[in-house]
């Protein structure tokens, strides 16, 4: 039970980017609840980010910020400033984790 605003920001540990229509982008999971902004930078093993953004709604294809080209499969680390809308004002949580970058998947078809 919440007696608060009850934020709800979510994000999947696996997307595929293969164009099928279906989990193509890593984004959060929706409903977005009660969420002002957020800062989420993603990295690739070396520590170097691969993507920025401050917007709620983002959808990261896989791709590269800096050369636009397709990031390889793997595993990425994310760090996610949330900042979410209390009762008693603009609070900050932090979420950072792995997610998965899997390409080249095929889908079989009946």
């Amino acid at each position: 039970m919440c007696f608060d605003n009850c934020p709800n920001f979510i994000l999947p540990n696996i997307f595929t980017p293969n164009n099928d229509g279906k989990n193509d982008f890593f984004q959060a999971l929706m409903p977005i609840k009660f969420i002002n902004e957020i800062e989420i930078t993603i990295f690739n093993r070396w520590g170097e980010p691969v993507y920025r953004s401050k917007d709620p709604y983002f959808t990261w294809n896989g791709n590269n910020i800096e050369t636009n080209q397709p990031s390889p499969s793997g595993i990425y680390y994310f760090k996610c400033q949330v900042h979410t809308l209390r009762l008693s004002g603009i609070e900050q949580l932090e979420l950072s984790g792995f997610l998965h970058l899997v390409r080249g998947t095929r889908t079989i078809k009946d």
